[in-house]
Formats: C-alpha cells, sequence, structure tokens
C-alpha cells in the first residue's frame, strides 16, 4: 500500500481537476475506503511456548527414537545423518554457507513412534489457523499440515533473509516446532511490510517445545539478532496446505459488506469518465502459480470473497486476479539513468479459481490503482543486468511485483486481458485459451468470462465496421466449438466484408452442413459478401479442408460426397456470379481453380467447373488489367514440360488471345511475370511462348503481337526496358524472319528503345555564354537559407558568380550538397565568392560515355540473328549514333539526333518466301490456322 507522503504527492493536483474527473478520483477514494472497511483478525505471523506435548518419538531412517531433550551426542549423531540445507535461488537450488548454514534431513526419512503425534500436530494447526485470521471453514477444518524438513541448527548456524518458496500451489503458511534442545541466539526475526516481530526460542529451548507460524510472503532469518552461539537449535518444519473454500464469512457481516460495495459499484457506472478496470493491491505475496481466492491470506480473502459476490450481485462488473509490475531498465553507465525506461503492466490475469485467463502482458497505467503502491525502502524482487560485457556495461533491469484485485466493467472484460490495439490474432489467442480450458475442464466461469468476450466484440467495443469481421470470425469459431449457435449467428449477420482464413478453415471442421444448425446457404452468403473473386475461392477452400481434416478421423465416405458435391456447386456458383474479375488476383484465381487436384471431382463435376471457368474468362477478357496477368499465368504453367491439364490451359488462351495481343501490355507482362521469373526460377521464355501460341493460332496473331512488342517498348519505362528488352530481342530472334524489311523495323525499334531508355541522350556542352546548371540544383530539407538563394543562381542563364555572406558551417552544408560549385573567400569578411563551372557536365558526360559502353557492349554479345534483324541500321545503331551530339551541326549552332520512327510490319520466318513473290507487303487476307489446315477469310 501507499505511505502517506506518497499518497500526497500522488493526488496534490486534485485541486487542478474537472468535475468529471474530480468525480472519478471521490469514487475510487470511496471504493477503496468501503474495501478496506471490510476487515479480520489475526497476525501475518505468531509463535509461543506449547503445553501438554506428547513426546514425538522422532526416528530417522527407521532407528531408535531420538531421546527428548536432545543431548550432545544425539545432537552430533543427527547431525552425521543430516545433509547441508540448500536454498532457491531464481530457478536453482544451490548450497552457499555464507547465505545459509543449516542441516536438514527430509520428511521422507523421518517417522513418529508416538501415533498421538500428528493428532497433536492437527490440533496445534487449527490454533494456529486463527491466531493468523485465516478465515474458518463452514464445514470442518480445511487446513492440513506437511511434515517437510527436520532441521539442525549447530553453533554459527543462520540463515539470511528470505521468503519461503511455496513448494505446493495450495501452500501458504509454514508451521515450526522448536523440540526440547538447549541453545543461545537463533532468535527467530520475521518482517511483513512496516511491521516486524522477534520470536525467541533460545529463553525455554531445554525441556519446552515452542511454535513458530508465518505466512510464506513473510520475510525471515535465523540469527539476524543472534546467532545460535551455544547447543543446537532442532526443529521441524511443516507446510500449512489450503483446501478449497466457498466462504469465510458470517452472513449478518457479508450481507452488510457487499451491499455496501454494490452501491459503490452502482456509481461507478454514473461517472462521467469511467474507468475501464481499477487495481486493488493485496497486503500478502503470492506466487503466480498460487493466484486464486482459495490462497488468499488473512484480510486478502475476506475483501476479494466481499468484493466478488459484489461484483455478482451487481451484474455488471467481474473480479478478477493479476500480478502487477512495475520495472526499471537502463544502461549501467554514467548518465544511464537519465534515459531509463519504466513500464508499468499487467500479466498472469486469472480467474478466482486460478484459472489463467491469458498469458499476455498489458501496459496499465499507475492512475488504474485504487490506492498507490509504496516502493520506498523495498528492494526489488527482480534484479538483472550490470556486469561488463566485453567494454560495456550490461543493461540494468529491476522489477517489482505485487499481486492484484482487478475490479473490471463487464463490457470491457477485454482491456485486461489483451491490447486491442495490437492484431486481432491476440484476441484470438485468448478466446482460444479460454475455450481450451472450458473443454478440459467444463468450468463455468471460464465459460461466462468467454462469452462476456464475444459480446464486446459483437457489441463493436474493441473494433467498428469492417475492422471488426475478423474478431467476428473468431467469435464464431469459439462459439461454434461450443456449439453456442445463436451467437454463431449473430456474428454472421454482423460481417461486413469477411473473416480471416484461420477462422473458416477452424469452421469446416467444426460444422456438421447435414445437421441443420447451420443453413448451408448462410454460410455460401458469408463468404461471398465480400465480392472478391479470390478471397471466396480461399474461403471456399479453406473452409472444405477444414471438413476434409477432420472427416479423416470419422471416415464417413458419404459425408464426404455430400461436402465435395457442395464445394463444386458452390464454386461453379461463385464463378457464374463473380461481377468484378479484374486483376491478377484474380488471374491467379482461375489457374489455381484450373489446377487443383486436390479435390477428386466426377468427371461431371470437372465439366461444370471447367465450364464456368470457360464462361468467365469470356466475359471478361476485354479487361485489359486481368487479361495481361491471365495472360503471364497461363505461360507460366505452359512453359513447364510437366505441367497438368494442358490441354484445358490451351482452350482458355485461345479464349483470350485476341484480346491478350491488342491489349499487351509491356509494363503489365514486366510487373506480373518478371518477380515470378526472378524469384521462382522459371525459365524466361514467356514472350517466345506467347509468340508461339499466338503462331500456332495464326500467323496474322503472331504479326500483330510482335507490332504490339514494338510499339509497346518506346513507350514503357528504363526500367522496364533496362530489365527485359534484351531478353525479348533473344526470345524472338530464332522464332521470325530476320530478313524482312518489317521484322527489320520492329527489332530497329525495339533496339532504338533500348539504347534510348537505358542510355539516354549525350549530355550538351553548355555554350560559352550560357552559365544555367539546371542539373545541379538541390532539394535542401533542413529549413536552410542559402539554399534557396544557390538554386536561384544555379539556375540563372547569365550569372557567373556571387558573392554571398554566410558562416562557416552554412559553407560547409553548401560544398556539401553543391560540389560542382568553386568556393572562394570573398573579399569582405564573411563573405564567399561562387563561380560556376563545367565539373557537372563532365561528370555526367563521363557517367554517360560509361553507360553508352556498357550497352555497346551488350548489343555485341546479343546473337549473331540481330545483325540482320537491324539491316541497313545495323552500324548507325551500334555506334550509338542516335543518341550522340551531331558534331558538325552542333558547332553551327544546332544538334541533331537519329531518329528514324517508322512503324513496323513483321513477318515470321515461314512466310519469307510469299514476301520474296510479293512486290506489296500488306495484307489483303486474314488466314487462321485450325488442325493444320489454312483457311482464308
Amino acid at each position: 500500500m501507499a505511505s502517506d507522503s506518497e499518497k500526497s504527492s500522488t493526488y496534490d493536483d486534485v485541486e487542478e481537476m474537472n468535475e468529471g474527473e474530480a468525480a472519478a478520483y471521490n469514487f475510487k477514494q470511496t471504493l477503496f475506503d468501503r474495501i478496506q472497511e471490510i476487515q479480520a483478525t489475526g497476525s501475518y505471523a505468531t509463535g509461543n511456548v506449547l503445553q501438554s506435548v506428547p513426546i514425538p518419538g522422532i526416528c530417522v531412517d527407521g532407528g531408535e527414537p531420538i531421546a527428548i531433550p536432545l543431548s550432545k551426542e544425539a545432537a552430533e549423531d543427527l547431525a552425521k545423518k543430516s545433509d547441508k540445507a540448500p536454498f532457491g535461488k531464481r530457478r536453482q537450488t544451490v548450497v552457499d554457507e555464507t547465505v545459509r548454514k543449516t542441516l536438514q534431513i527430509g520428511a521422507e526419512r523421518i517417522s513418529f513412534k508416538n501415533p498421538q503425534w500428528n493428532a497433536f500436530v492437527n490440533t496445534l494447526v487449527q490454533r494456529v489457523v486463527e491466531e493468523l485470521g485465516v478465515p474458518p471453514a463452514p464445514k470442518g477444518p480445511t487446513v492440513h499440515a506437511e511434515l517437510y524438513k527436520n532441521l539442525l541448527y549447530p553453533p554459527g548456524a543462520m540463515f539470511k533473509p528470505h521468503k519461503d518458496t511455496e513448494k505446493d500451489p495450495r501452500m501458504f503458511a509454514t508451521l515450526v516446532i522448536c523440540l526440547p534442545s538447549e541453545h543461545t541466539g537463533g532468535t527467530v526475526c520475521l518482517q511483513h511490510g512496516d511491521a516486524s516481530i522477534e520470536l525467541p526460542t533460545a529463553e525455554t529451548s531445554a525441556f519446552n517445545y515452542y511454535y513458530l507460524a508465518w505466512y510464506t510472503d513473510v520475510t525471515h532469518e535465523a540469527s539476524h539478532i543472534k546467532p545460535v552461539q551455544t547447543g543446537y537449535r532442532w526443529v521441524l518444519t511443516y507446510n500449512l496446505i489450503m483446501g478449497d473454500r466457498k466462504s469465510c464469512l458470517s452472513a449478518s457481516t457479508l450481507d452488510s459488506q457487499t451491499e455496501n460495495l454494490v452501491q459503490a459499484l452502482s456509481s461507478w457506472e454514473k461517472l462521467e469518465y469511467k474507468p475501464d478496470f481499477l487495481l486493488y493491491p493485496l497486503d500478502h505475496q503470492y506466487t503466480p502459480r498460487n493466484l486464486r481466492l482459495s490462497s488468499l491470506k488473512g484480510f486478502d480473502y475476506q475483501r476479494a470473497r466481499c468484493l466478488a459476490d459484489s461484483c455478482d450481485r451487481h451484474g455488471e462488473f467481474n473480479l478478477l486476479l493479476a500480478q502487477y509490475n512495475k520495472s526499471k531498465t537502463w544502461d549501467n553507465d554514467e548518465g544511464g539513468e537519465e534515459d531509463m525506461t519504466r513500464r508499468t503492466y499487467l500479466d498472469n490475469v486469472c480467474s478466482l479459481e486460478g484459472f489463467v485467463l491469458s498469458n499476455e502482458t498489458v501496459d496499465v497505467h499507475k492512475s488504474t490503482l485504487l490506492v498507490p503502491i509504496n516502493y520506498h525502502d523495498r528492494d526489488p524482487d527482480y534484479r538483472a543486468g550490470g556486469e561488463y560485457m566485453g567494454n560495456q556495461h550490461q543493461e540494468m533491469e529491476e522489477n517489482y511485483e505485487d499481486m492484484v484485485l482487478v475490479i473490471v466493467r463487464t463490457v470491457c472484460i477485454d482491456v485486461p486481458l489483451f491490447d486491442s490495439k495490437n492484431s486481432p490474432q491476440i484476441a484470438n489467442k485468448v478466446m482460444t485459451h479460454l475455450l481450451r480450458s472450458v473443454n478440459d475442464n467444463a468450468r463455468a466461469t471460464l465459460q461466462t468470462i468467454l462469452v462476456r468476450l464475444w459480446r464486446v466484440i459483437l457489441d463493436e467495443r474493441i473494433a467498428a465496421k469492417e475492422a471488426n469481421d475478423v474478431y467476428l470470425g473468431y467469435v464464431a469459431v469459439t462459439s461454434a466449438s461450443l456449439g453456442d449457435w445463436p451467437i454463431f449467428k449473430e456474428a454472421q449477420k454482423n460481417t461486413r466484408k469477411a473473416w480471416d482464413m484461420g477462422s473458416w478453415s477452424a469452421l469446416g471442421g467444426l460444422i456438421d452442413l447435414q445437421d441443420g444448425s447451420v443453413d448451408a446457404n448462410d454460410i455460401y452468403n458469408c463468404m461471398v459478401q465480400c465480392e472478391n473473386l479470390r478471397l471466396v475461392y480461399q474461403f471456399l477452400t479453406r473452409f472444405y479442408n477444414g471438413f476434409c481434416s477432420s472427416n479423416i478421423r470419422r471416415k464417413d465416405p458419404a459425408k464426404a460426397e455430400y461436402w465435395k458435391q457442395w464445394y463444386s456447386d458452390s464454386l461453379i456458383r461463385t464463378l457464374n456470379g463473380c461481377k468484378n474479375c479484374t486483376g491478377k488476383d484474380d488471374a491467379v484465381t482461375i489457374k489455381e481453380i484450373i489446377l487443383d487436384l486436390d479435390v477428386k471431382y466426377t468427371s461431371s463435376q470437372q465439366n461444370e467447373v471447367d465450364k464456368a471457368v470457360m464462361n468467365l474468362v469470356d466475359h471478361f477478357k476485354d479487361n485489359k488489367t486481368f487479361v495481361n496477368a491471365l495472360t503471364v499465368e497461363l505461360l507460366l504453367v505452359l512453359s513447364k514440360p510437366d505441367s497438368a491439364r494442358t490441354d484445358f490451359l490451351r482452350r482458355v488462351f485461345d479464349v483470350i488471345l485476341e484480346a491478350a495481343i491488342s491489349t499487351f501490355d509491356l509494363e503489365l507482362y514486366y510487373a506480373y511475370a518478371y518477380p515470378v521469373l526472378f524469384y521462382q526460377g522459371y525459365s524466361d521464355t514467356l514472350i517466345r511462348d506467347f509468340y508461339s501460341q499466338a503462331l500456332a493460332h495464326s500467323e496474322d496473331s503472331a504479326f500483330d503481337l510482335l507490332r504490339q512488342f514494338s510499339s509497346q517498348a518506346s513507350k514503357a519505362s528504363k526500367d522496364t526496358v533496362s530489365k527485359i528488352l534484351l531478353s525479348v530481342m533473344k526470345q524472338l530472334l530464332p522464332s521470325v524472319d530476320t530478313g524482312s524489311p518489317e521484322v527489320q523495323t520492329c527489332f530497329q525499334l525495339l533496339v532504338e528503345a533500348y539504347i534510348t531508355q537505358t542510355v539516354g541522350k549525350e549530355p550538351l556542352k553548355p555554350e560559352p555564354e550560357d552559365w544555367a546548371r539546371p542539373e545541379e540544383v538541390h532539394e535542401c530539407w533542413s529549413g536552410c537559407e542559402r539554399c534557396p538563394q544557390l538554386n536561384a543562381f544555379v539556375k540563372d542563364p547569365k550569372a557567373k558568380e556571387e558573392t554571398i555572406a554566410m558562416s562557416d558551417s552554412c559553407q560547409r552544408h553548401l560544398k556539401y550538397y553543391f560540389k560542382y560549385l568553386e568556393f572562394e573567400k570573398g573579399n569582405r569578411e564573411g563573405e564567399v565568392r561562387i563561380t560556376k563551372t563545367l565539373r557537372g557536365w563532365e561528370r555526367g558526360h563521363e557517367d554517360w560515355e560509361s553507360k553508352a559502353k556498357r550497352v555497346q557492349e551488350q548489343l555485341r554479345d546479343m546473337p549473331k540473328e540481330l545483325k540482320e534483324a537491324l539491316g541497313d541500321k545495323y552500324d548507325t545503331l551500334m555506334a550509338l549514333d542516335l543518341i550522340r551530339i551531331d558534331r558538325s551541326i552542333a558547332e553551327e549552332g544546332g544538334i541533331s539526333q537519329a531518329s528514324d520512327k517508322t512503324q513496323p510490319s513483321t513477318r515470321p520466318k515461314r512466310s519469307r518466301e510469299k514476301d520474296a513473290q510479293d512486290t506489296e507487303p500488306k495484307r489483303t487476307s486474314k488466314r487462321t490456322r485450325r488442325g493444320g489446315a489454312e483457311v482464308e477469310g
């Protein structure tokens, strides 16, 4: 809890709050006070001398009973039979006598000859739990003691400050019985929070028994004040184990306190600024695995029990348990704490029964605490780092861990479980975790929390509109898993676009389309409302595959046939009803449908699916983007020698061929095909294959395709041209008649486009009186005042030099960006004279020459057929005259670039003889090739 000074420092700005904030602050104070009013009797530790104790008859390893009081000889013999006691250090158990110097014998080696001893211990336990303030069980005792160890403290023995570890998830306290063995020193010191107590055992040790007990989160130390100086301190240690319990308060007390809390919770709902949840720090410490209502101690238990009943009675709140963490991270070097990272967060959020609800960590603000936690004069629960790592200090980390009650509004049940700003998959992870626990344990509480999570999502409290669809898919899956079909149908109804793929896969294994729980038509309508062919196909496939995976276990052939028919009918229905098929994804989908061999269609089903595919392709073949993408997809498949269904693929290609040629776009081809060719290892022969397909259809189609290539090349971007144009020419050269003038015109245009785009025109040297240097303009992002002034100077054709006043730092900045200008010291202090030079043009011309040389080498490396394909322009093109400056004209003041834009008319090799006979290359008839015969029309 918080100290008074911490409270005042935290809330000293109350006067600055507006009315709504002040009301929220006052509410938190009221709720905290109401919880604090729930009181219990008892202490965190207890101890006293025992009267009328039976002689236990302690035996080690089945030997003779040890005489009491313990003699020196018996103590030495007992010590020989004992082991050095280890202690827990983080996740390890170690022996270190500088921390713990004690001798131990495990419970499995200890037995009691006196049958009355265990009955005596049980009676003592009831006394201890009353003194510790453990509420009585309504139907007899639910606390029992389990022997843990026999401990012997010889002279000098001690145990430095520590907290007892919980050896059993239900362990809540430690009981120690000091047996008669005379000694001095060995006083036990116990501390909880700011309170401390000393329990001396030496004064009555010669002939009396003494008991001590404390909660496990109490820090204790043997010999903190005095070590064992003489004699032997001999004790038996027991773990106190708590059984499950339902209630501990009397009916009248509970009802009064519950009603007060219900009224406080009702005020919460009326606040203008409603917190989603609030945290109440518990007095005691608990391990995460022992965090449950039945393990809470003293006030913690009574307050949690009463608060839980109040939340249930109100109906709009839930009570959970969690670990509240405050962490600090910083570099362990000088000044490192100035950059310290602080974080407060929840983890290990669990139900009152102790079931973990979420494995996520959720950042929270300290204002969610009903009262601040006091970290002053307290060591962190976890500290790491600080060691040297090479020549650097390791990062330091400190963490404080406190257990809290989480009072959360039902409509915000998601907030302490996961961060809604993260992906919806985190929400699904939490719901799946809850579902698994419900199925494994049939826990009504977990199902209630899961149902409330569904309601938060259904009411769009996490996300709205289409953003909520993914969450709704997860609701559909988890509700179907529990057979909650009304919730499933509500999730279905609320969906605007689409659930994610994983949801459909899971649902395929959960839904039986034949049992009537869900209407199959509703399932289909939920899939297609996204109006996206690719998504619908993927939903159908995932849904069907989900069924197939589950049916492997069922082995129901009749059901398998029903589902296959439903799948094929739904797919045909989707293809026939498609209203939007315009992109690359749609083309990929068509290809996947054609090549899907996993679905073992009947002959009739396959024919119907193929028919629907052909109809869809024919309907959308005039869409340029779709048909270019589908062309690439079909060519990629047909380029593989082992491709399946090649006959049907060629039939589809025939349907789109004319449209594919007339709308062929080199840019789209590059965008679709190049990534596949580059990353997936396909042979880059698609253009050749396209030409071959066109030629197989008709020579006219091949002519049209070649013209389209050459026309597109001059329009394509530099990136497209540089990446694929040489490859296109290499592919086409073996298939065309390189001696045809029309073919030569085509290849001349292709080479011209390649040269122009990859090299560009030769930079023209500035005229002697033209001082404009537009290519040297620099776009400054730093807000420099001089850059705009210098840019204006650079663009001025009449200004050769300019003098500007500037600082040294400004001069360094300008020299870096305007590297082709000459900077000299001016006549006056602080002035710089700036002069334009030809260095920018010289550097640009060097780069141009380098690119030109590289392109010439690339063209020389092309197949020998290129020389014939370029005809009478071979020499001028190889010399790059197209982009070089005509020196003779340039000297007279004009610049000439070679440019011949004759439109191509192309012919394949097979038409060469006919061309030799024709005096006019124009076509007067259109030929198509069908079944090896030519038909004129």
